[in-house]
């Protein structure tokens, strides 16, 4: 008898799409939560019309395969942050994390005043082109200015960043040292590269000759929930071509392991920004105070669901899909809860209160990212830049209840969030990882 903990699920990446692929240690074992992949078959029944009411025969008219694999939220450079590349269409996470140190030329470190946000000076040397506007930063080293932070002008020798709530208590200037240093953490964003094609395949280890096996999967939604306390979980669901049963591993090796560290709970949240940075407008339009702010509100919970709108190709002579499906819009919506009119310090709060129902009311943009990380340090920036609220709902539930305010969102395209891949201007989602 078959039993779940008797289930492996490993998954490799295509090098042709739909062709299940074949190799030594070639695949990747997963550590899923749940899965429900199953083959889609559709069936039309006969019209032909017989005296004796009987249907003359059922004929199969579609093949195919899909489902939903479930994770809890661990740091996993290999599958997990793969599947958010094809997610998300982008070729690569980057690769320009080299800090720039105080080693060799001094730093200056300026908080913010009332019409110009937090600032970093280098001595005389100009910023590397890598340190993009919208791209997320690790500035190590410091009294004060130690933490993340989101680029907002890259002025030549100057760095322009939000991020840092409240406003630290004084400058620092002249810092030397290798110790202090400022790094790019690497991130993807919202792309235009052609949809990955994966191999899954399910491994009844209770008996050594069923095996499941389901090719040209493509990643067509992936679905993020931060609880108010739990587990951090996440969810990719696919669509391929047909699922095919057979008796020996398509990996004669052995996989790789899927890996051990531990995963992430609500309590593993470090940040939470909710307004609109202004970006490469930011000195335009003066102090950041207002604009973005963390943890501007004490939230309940966290929801994501990002979908590629892929739409699958199909030819007659052919069930099922016949090569890579075709993208389409990035879709990004989600929802956040917060005590309404409840600050993070407890006081009375101008963003829960009327400040979100208004943004919704006027038309008003805004922006939010939240960042978790375990216990080693290694975490995720979910990042949209810009975001229109749908619906902010404050309802009153009942009696000796708290009112909650209920928000909807949908993420769109801002212009001035540089995006990585050189054929898109403008960025919908980032999302950074490292160690912070």
């Amino acid at each position: 008898m078959t039993v779940t903990s008797g289930i492996a699920v490993r998954m490799a990446k295509e090098t042709t799409f739909g062709t299940a692929l074949t190799g030594s240690g070639v695949y990747t074992d997963l550590r899923l939560v749940s899965e429900d992949l199953s083959p889609n078959i559709e069936y039309a029944e006969s019209a032909a019309i017989r005296s004796d009411g009987q249907i003359v025969d059922m004929i199969r008219t579609d093949a195919q395969s899909g489902g939903t694999i479930g994770f809890e939220m661990v740091n996993d450079a290999t599958i997990h942050d793969e599947l958010l590349q094809s997610v998300l269409l982008n070729a690569d996470w980057s690769t320009y994390v080299t800090a720039t140190t105080a080693a060799t030329v001094n730093m200056s470190f300026k908080k913010a005043t009332a019409t110009v946000p937090i600032k970093i000076v280098l001595d005389g040397v100009s910023w590397n082109a890598n340190f993009t506007v919208g791209s997320w930063i690790l500035i190590e080293g410091t009294t004060n200015f130690n933490g993340i932070a989101k680029i907002a002008n890259n002025a030549t020798t100057t760095l322009h960043v939000v991020g840092f709530t409240p406003n630290p208590p004084a400058d620092e200037d002249g810092l030397s040292g290798a110790g202090v240093k400022v790094t790019p953490l690497a991130d993807i964003m919202n792309g235009v590269a052609t949809p990955q094609g994966w191999t899954i395949e399910r491994d009844d280890t209770d008996d050594s000759d069923t095996f499941h096996v389901f090719p040209g999967m493509s990643v067509t939604s992936w679905d993020l929930s931060v609880p108010t306390s739990g587990m951090i979980t996440n969810s990719f669901s696919f669509e391929g071509g047909l699922m095919s049963t057979e008796t020996t591993s398509r990996d004669s090796g052995t996989p790789v392991a899927a890996p051990t560290t531990s995963p992430m709970i609500s309590g593993d949240v470090t940040h939470f920004f909710e307004g609109d940075p202004k970006l490469l407008n930011i000195l335009t339009n003066g102090t950041t105070a207002g604009n973005w702010l963390e943890q501007p509100m004490r939230v309940l919970d966290f929801n994501l669901t990002v979908t590629p709108n892929l739409r699958q190709r199909k030819i007659v002579g052919t069930l099922g899909p016949a090569f890579a499906p075709a993208r389409g819009d990035i879709g990004v919506t989600g929802s956040v809860r917060c005590y309404f009119n409840l600050d993070a310090d407890g006081a009375a709060s101008t963003r829960t209160n009327n400040a979100l129902v208004d943004k919704m009311l006027n038309d008003t943009a805004s922006g939010l990212a939240i960042a978790f990380k375990d216990a080693n340090g290694d975490g995720y920036i979910i990042d949209l830049p810009r975001v229109q609220f749908t619906s902010v709902n404050t309802t009153t539930p009942g009696k000796s209840e708290d009112v909650i305010a209920e928000i909807d969102f949908q993420a769109y395209r801002n212009p001035d969030d540089v995006n990585g891949d050189t054929n898109i201007s403008g960025t919908t989602i980032r999302i950074a990882r490292g160690n912070f």
